[in-house]
């Protein structure tokens, strides 16, 4: 016989509940169902395990079975866009939202989506306000040599550490060599002010 052949399942509305008749070549028996609410569609009572043990006991050896058989028809004919959910030891089948599992798994996903963007553009603006504090700092430091000193001669200190910006979505080698070129810039332009202050006139 064709799985049609050896079981059925009617499902019968009245108004917002109805019946599900089952029935196979061993027996049949009528489940009771009624609008949910929220993501819970519908809802079966199916009686629990005991129930079935007294008014059902030719069904209790493939009890799984059928659950699964009422369960899939009242999906492909009632709610295509919907899924099922056996609650086996309860005695229920719940008729769900197929979407709401999705929903609520994407709620904490964009949350730590959000706060990893929060925390990249915190380190990028940390970054940047340390990197202009190094090149303020390094420029006050060779002023304060060339004001002690006017015969030394500074070199631009060590900037390798700034390599570290690519880490946040900065180009690191390029930041250095910038950075290199303002220290650079400022020391000569404070050995042209010291030629310009020693080529004076003489007291």
């Amino acid at each position: 016989m064709s799985a049609s052949e050896e079981w059925n399942v009617k499902i019968v509305e009245s108004g917002r509940s109805g019946s599900i008749e089952y029935r196979d070549i061993a027996g049949r028996m009528s489940f009771y169902w009624e609008f949910g609410a929220g993501d819970t569609v519908a809802i079966i009572w199916v009686g629990d395990l005991a129930s079935w043990s007294s008014k059902h006991p030719w069904a209790i050896d493939h009890r799984q079975t059928i659950l699964e058989r009422v369960a899939h028809e009242v999906i492909r004919h009632k709610a295509p866009k919907f899924r099922s959910e056996i609650d086996e030891k309860g005695g229920y089948i719940y008729i769900r939202d197929a979407s709401a599992n999705h929903g609520s798994q994407s709620i904490p996903f964009m949350s730590n989506l959000v706060s990893t963007k929060l925390m990249k553009q915190a380190l990028r603006s940390t970054l940047g306000m340390m990197i202009f504090a190094t090149a303020l700092l390094s420029s006050g430091c060779e002023k304060e040599n060339v004001a002690a000193d006017p015969t030394s001669q500074s070199t631009p200190g060590s900037t390798k550490p700034l390599e570290a910006a690519s880490l946040v979505g900065y180009d690191g080698k390029k930041l250095r060599k910038s950075v290199d070129g303002i220290k650079e810039a400022n020391q000569k332009h404070n050995q042209e002010l010291e030629k310009a202050v020693g080529s004076g006139p003489d007291q």
